[in-house]
């Protein structure tokens, strides 16, 4: 008579279960592990980054208060206690004063390459633009991180190719190019626009004029 599990016999075709340690794992998966190490490296390079901009959209957060009125500050303390994305308060509070700035001014939507000249909630023109992205600049050891700006500008100077904002922000043209996809390509932190349009909204633009990036 055949022994059943109380004769301690084992049932045939089981197989044995063993757990696999960590070196066997890891033999077994390299490129696995491999992700999973890079991946690390990653959030950790993108934590120092984001207290980076932390600090570099706080200083613009406070610029763009300083031309502000009383109410209009009240109103920004509300959003910024509501909202913990200074990116995107920064962004908003720069759009939302273009659109009530009723003199003329230039407006650069930084994601979609556009830039506007405007007067009084009137679009006069809409011109395509490349803003250059971050990276670092010069030569080792004295290497600095620009980025794309945000927030308020003003006009400190303009010529024939190029206008000078304050902060060291410009945007220009490639002189006879209207070409913005060629090998020319566009500088670290400023902004090109083909070099009719520049010369078309040349006239009118005379120091003091604001600049809004978002």
């Amino acid at each position: 008579m055949a022994g059943g599990p109380a004769g301690g016999t084992e049932a045939p075709g089981r197989p044995e279960r063993r757990r696999a340690g960590w070196k066997e794992f890891r033999a077994a998966y390299p490129g696995l592990i491999t992700g999973l190490w890079l991946a690390l490296v990653a959030l950790a390079l993108a934590d120092a980054w984001l207290a980076y901009k932390g600090r570099e959209y706080g200083a613009e957060a406070a610029r763009l208060r300083l031309a502000m009125t009383g109410v209009e500050r009240q109103r920004a303390d509300v959003v910024f206690a509501a909202n913990k994305d200074k990116v995107r308060v920064i962004v908003e509070l720069a759009r939302r004063q273009a659109e009530g700035d009723r003199d003329l001014h230039l407006s650069v939507s930084v994601d979609s390459g556009e830039m506007f000249l405007e007067r009084e909630g009137a679009l006069l023109r809409e011109m395509p633009v490349r803003v250059g992205g971050e990276e670092l600049a010069g030569t080792p050891p004295d290497t600095v991180r620009v980025a794309a700006p945000r927030g308020m500008r003003t006009v400190v100077s303009a010529d024939s190719t190029s206008v000078t904002l304050d902060g060291g922000t410009t945007i220009y043209a490639v002189p006879g190019s209207d070409d913005l996809s060629d090998s020319a390509g566009v500088t670290a932190g400023n902004v090109r626009a083909k070099a009719t349009d520049l010369q078309a909204i040349l006239p009118n633009l005379k120091p003091g004029m604001s600049v809004y990036f978002y």
